[in-house]
């Protein structure tokens, strides 16, 4: 887990290293026995900055796990609240018509 001491020297590639992600460059595929995603990881545990570096840098919050479900039901299902927030804000950003 990172320390809040490194906060402000977070990258991309430290959170994905934290959740599971692979080598530095590459994008992290699906992960874990359910084929959860470093987003829904971030989601399952509330960490509200995690989500929107990952959907910033091209995190995909539409994929579906075994289950079926995507980061936002993972963020809703486990009372994550302010992840839910980022999630929810960054999906109707998407679906905002750009000006």
């Amino acid at each position: 887990m990172l320390r809040e001491k490194e906060w402000p020297n977070i990258t991309v590639e430290k959170i994905w290293k934290q959740v599971g992600g692979s080598k530095r460059g590459k994008r992290p595929g699906r992960n874990g026995l359910l084929c959860n995603t470093p987003l829904m990881y971030a989601a399952r545990g509330n960490h509200p900055h995690s989500c929107q570096e990952l959907l910033l840098h091209g995190g995909d919050f539409k994929l579906h796990n075994l289950n079926g479900d995507t980061a936002h039901t993972v963020a809703v299902e486990n009372n994550s609240t302010l992840a839910q927030a980022v999630i929810t804000n960054f999906i109707i950003s998407q679906l905002e018509p750009s000006s």
